[in-house]
C-alpha cells in the first residue's frame, strides 16, 4: 500500500501485471472464479487497485467493506506475517458473508514487515511518513492474502503471497 500511495509502483494497466507488484495477491484466485458459478460476487474491501483488477476481468461485482476489528488480532500471536494476513482476510471475508450467505466473497488482507516490524496502514500523514523513513533505503516484505469465501457450496480459498521490494532511499 505505502509503495503504490508513493508512487512507486507501476500504474496498473493490465491486471495481470500484478504477479510482477503482488498488489491483489495471486492470480490464481481469479482465474479459480472462472469455475465458480455463483449469482453474486462481493469484494470486501474498498481498494481501487482490487476494484480495478474485477473491473479489467470483466467480472461484475458489489462494494461490501467489511467492519472486521482488525485491532482485535494481534501480530504477536501469531509465528509468521502469512498467517497473520490470512487471518485477517479470512475475518475481513466471514463479516460479509454473513451479509451475503449466498454470494461469493473476496476478501484480501496486505501488510509490510522489515526486521520483526510489522507496518500496516498509517493512522494519518505523520505516520505514513515515519513509515517512509522507516522503509527509505531497505529491502521489505510485503505480504497479501486473498481469501474467496462461496457461501452456496462453502468452498474456500487461500491464497498467500508475499514480494521483497526495494525501497530506494528518500
Amino acid at each position: 500500500h505505502l509503495a503504490a500511495r508513493a508512487g512507486v509502483l507501476p500504474s496498473l494497466k493490465n491486471p495481470f501485471e500484478y504477479e510482477k507488484t503482488n498488489i491483489l495477491g495471486t492470480l490464481n484466485v481469479f482465474e479459480l472464479m472462472k469455475n465458480y458459478t455463483v449469482k453474486h460476487i462481493v469484494l470486501a474491501s474498498t481498494s481501487a487497485r482490487r476494484q480495478e483488477i474485477l473491473r479489467w476481468l470483466g467480472v461484475p461485482f458489489e462494494i461490501v467493506p467489511s467492519n472486521f476489528d482488525e485491532d482485535a488480532v494481534r501480530f504477536s500471536d501469531f509465528d509468521d506475517p502469512e498467517g497473520y494476513v490470512a487471518t485477517i482476510a479470512s475475518g475481513k471475508a466471514y463479516v460479509v458473508s454473513q451479509l451475503h450467505p449466498n454470494a461469493l466473497i473476496i476478501a484480501s488482507d496486505t501488510m509490510v514487515y522489515m526486521d520483526g516490524v510489522m507496518y500496516g496502514k498509517p493512522r494519518n500523514l505523520t505516520h505514513a511518513r515515519e513509515i517512509m523513513k522507516a522503509l527509505s533505503g531497505k529491502t521489505h516484505t510485503v505480504y497479501t492474502a486473498v481469501v474467496m469465501v462461496d457461501g452456496e457450496t462453502g468452498d474456500r480459498r487461500t491464497e498467500i503471497v508475499s514480494s521483497q521490494v526495494i525501497f530506494f532511499p528518500m
